[in-house]
């Protein structure tokens, strides 16, 4: 399903087109990233990122995270929630349907493969953690 969704571009706005050239997502955003997982990370002209669906409904809302990972993988995706009073941003990893998986407390989550769902890097600071996805999900690979 994904495969047949085109993004296109229009006057330096992103929107989507299905496998017949029918419109399906006005130009709207300033940046768009392939869909995955029937998902697709947009970024608005604010320059917030948010998570839609194919009928550009927002799974997770503009401005929620100031980084997202732009394609999940197998169903997940890293997140960046900025932190005032620490004055960073910390990781977690999100659902395609916005769930919180893992809370977000890292300083850093290594990019996720699925091959190592069982064991993802994870960093508080300079301690280095182990998340297990198959532990923490009724994991279905998408």
């Amino acid at each position: 399903m994904d495969n047949a969704l085109q993004i296109f571009s229009e006057k330096s706005r992103y929107g989507v087109k299905d496998e017949k050239g029918k419109i399906i997502i006005a130009p709207e955003y300033m940046e768009m990233q392939p869909f995955s997982c029937g998902v697709s990370l947009v970024r608005n002209f604010k320059h917030q990122y948010a998570y839609i669906n194919r009928w550009n409904q927002p799974i997770i809302p503009f401005g929620k995270y100031t980084w997202c990972d732009p394609q999940f993988v197998c169903g997940y995706a890293r997140v960046i929630e900025y932190q005032a009073i620490q004055k960073t941003g910390k990781f977690g990893i999100i659902d395609t349907l916005g769930n919180m998986i893992v809370p977000i407390k890292y300083d850093q989550i290594w990019v996720l493969n699925e091959h190592y769902f069982s064991k993802i890097k994870a960093f508080i600071g300079d301690k280095l953690e182990f998340i297990n996805l198959f532990e923490l999900t009724n994991f279905m690979a998408y």
